[in-house]
């Protein structure tokens, strides 16, 4: 059992020059998740994982050339349940290879409504649609503790052409990582680097949204430290 913050900020024109509607608002809400380790053999391992989605009824402000003044409003929203499976092999001793992939329940993301008590109600589309995850990845460890790592992971879009939105810009991404630490009897570090990048042409899109057909690109750099220290 564990307990989710969402932070949610949303924001969008509405058609006519100079209209738009931005919406900001926080709830937290609660999931469970369930999982299964099986080793039949020291070089073979296997895994499931099941957690559920999360729902949250966020409180907050909305902003609109429709109002004069700003206003309380209500959305609801959720993160999806999600299904992981994996498999680990290690050949030789100090070696891992690793196999995972993970099931997002983006299609319960249907269209929202958020409601105020100035305006009417609005609905805010998403019809987003389920995706999978599916990574790879390898490390080896010496008999000193000294890590080495990478790893390759590709993320399916979930943001269907007809309701695309710029702001999320969701595509098929591929992930490359790599990355070094140390690990000791009661201190360890990892220093790892990512990139990720993604093209995506939309051409499908409706309505309000058909002023986001076009092509978008994107490049993500990262660098991350982590430090473990066991008291």
């Amino acid at each position: 059992m564990s307990l989710n913050y969402a932070d949610l900020t949303l924001e969008q024109g509405l058609g006519a020059p100079g209209s738009y509607l931005r919406y900001t608002g926080d709830d937290i809400g609660a999931s469970a998740a369930v999982s299964l380790h099986w080793r039949p053999h020291e070089q073979h391992a296997f895994g499931l994982l099941y957690s559920t989605k999360s729902s949250f009824g966020l409180d907050g402000r909305v902003r609109s050339s429709m109002a004069v003044l700003d206003s309380d409003a209500k959305l609801d929203f959720m993160t999806p349940a999600r299904a992981a499976a994996g498999y680990s092999y290690r050949p030789a001793p100090g070696w891992n290879i690793e196999a995972n992939i993970e099931w997002l329940d983006w299609d319960s993301l249907n269209t929202l409504t958020l409601r105020t008590n100035t305006m009417p109600d609005t609905p805010v589309p998403f019809e987003w649609k389920s995706s999978f995850i599916y990574e790879l990845g390898v490390s080896y460890t010496t008999e000193c503790g000294w890590v080495f790592a990478a790893g390759y992971d590709f993320n399916e879009s979930s943001q269907p052409d007809r309701n695309f939105n710029p702001g999320v810009a969701d595509a098929d991404r591929h992930w490359w990582n790599a990355g070094v630490g140390h690990r000791g009897e009661d201190r360890s570090w990892l220093l790892a680097y990512q990139f990720g990048h993604s093209n995506r042409t939309v051409t499908g899109a409706q309505g309000v949204a058909a002023l986001a057909n076009g092509k978008y690109k994107a490049r993500h750099h990262s660098l991350v430290f982590t430090y473990q220290h066991q008291f």
